[in-house]
């Protein structure tokens, strides 16, 4: 069984609810959904906050690929007839490994390197996760760049958009798939799926659309609290009572 990593109290204007489950089970998912339906115009005002996140899913899931095409068919510095189809992609889309720990650092301050020196560790079937601890403050971080007139990922995301046709070609390349499917690793059914996207995310202009917001993918450690305030006259779900809580295990 999975343990269970984060417990949600979100508030609708004065009502209640907590979402309780385990890892992944949607409790990020349920509460973006409310955001959604009852205060719309808060949540399209915040949606460029999520671009950064939406790119470090890309990211992951690109050198996740590349790292598990390294470890499945030998050393990348050694002559193998399996690598060699791959080598043009080791080396176009390196400069990944430098935009995956810049945003990770962006989004979590607070992580600490590994031994090696590296920030990131790779599970052998899924791409890795950023895991953000309560009061992180990232979209605050990102709006207050922004207010001063600065995007702190500008630079990542130039190197995205040069990247963007090779990303697009490795998710493409029947070799690549093949030796994702024949160790059954299907990344389109995981969290903070993008590649099928890469162009568009790529783009100068892009803002995150409600759908991407909602796939986008943040682990989140320990108990967290949103308030909610409802917009347009909608009616929150306890409209009979304020003195209800609502516990939904999901």
């Amino acid at each position: 069984m999975r343990p269970h990593r984060t417990n949600h109290l979100f508030i609708l204007d004065a009502d209640p609810f907590i979402s309780i489950g385990q890892a992944e089970s949607g409790k990020s998912t349920v509460l973006k959904n409310f955001q959604l339906h009852f205060s719309p115009k808060t949540f399209e005002a915040e949606a460029i906050f999520w671009r950064p996140v939406i790119h470090l899913n890309l990211v992951r899931c690109t050198n996740f690929i590349l790292n598990f095409l390294k470890d499945s068919h030998g050393s990348p510095t050694q002559y193998s007839p399996q690598l060699d189809g791959f080598r043009r992609y080791f080396i176009r889309l390196a400069p990944l490994r430098q935009v995956e720990e810049s945003l990770t650092r962006k989004l979590s301050a607070s992580l600490s390197p590994a031994p090696d020196g590296r920030t990131v560790h790779y599970h052998p079937a899924k791409a890795s996760e950023i895991a953000l601890r309560p009061g992180s403050g990232w979209k605050g971080l990102f709006k207050g760049k922004r207010q001063a007139g600065t995007n702190s990922d500008d630079s990542d995301r130039r190197i995205l958009a040069a990247c963007a046709d090779d990303i697009l070609n490795l998710w493409n390349d029947p070799s690549a798939q093949e030796s994702l499917t024949t160790k059954n690793i299907i990344l389109g059914d995981q969290p903070g799926f993008f590649l099928e996207d890469v162009k568009r995310i790529t783009q100068e202009d892009y803002r995150p659309t409600p759908g991407d917001i909602l796939r986008a993918r943040v682990a989140t450690i320990g108990p967290e609290e949103h308030h909610i305030r409802v917009e347009g006259g909608r009616k929150s779900p306890l409209f009979f009572s304020s003195q209800w809580l609502v516990i939904v295990f999901i």
